[in-house]
């Protein structure tokens, strides 16, 4: 795994300036300090300029902007497991379903080994 500070992100867009609607293809290439090509996962956010023009007319506005833009940006996620006592006790019949649903998806994971 390299640095992103030691990586080079080129891009091309197929037009100098969009009209509202307007479908843009921007094309990337990542190379390292060599100038080869590597593998990467880039995040991209777009705002339209119309955004810093409402600002200059509504002075909170760019506070709200850019703490929105903050709250955007913080990663989130969760984190849902399921053990052996949740699918090995009994459970009612609406909860029967999504227990032998999660026990297939767990017992699917399992190497089933064969002695010769």
């Amino acid at each position: 795994m390299q640095p992103a500070n030691e990586l080079k992100i080129d891009t091309e867009a197929d037009a100098a300036v969009y009209k509202p609607g307007d479908d843009a293809r921007i094309k990337f290439r990542v190379t390292n300090s060599h100038g080869e090509g590597v593998h990467a996962a880039l995040g991209l956010q777009v705002v339209d300029e119309a955004v810093f023009a409402l600002a200059e007319k509504q002075p909170g506005f760019a506070k709200v902007f850019f703490y929105l833009e903050q709250e955007v940006m913080k990663p989130r996620y969760e984190i849902h497991s399921i053990g052996m006592p949740e699918i090995v006790e009994p459970a009612e019949t609406s909860q029967a379903e999504q227990r032998d649903r999660a026990a297939r998806a767990l017992f699917s994971a399992t190497e089933i080994v064969t002695s010769e």
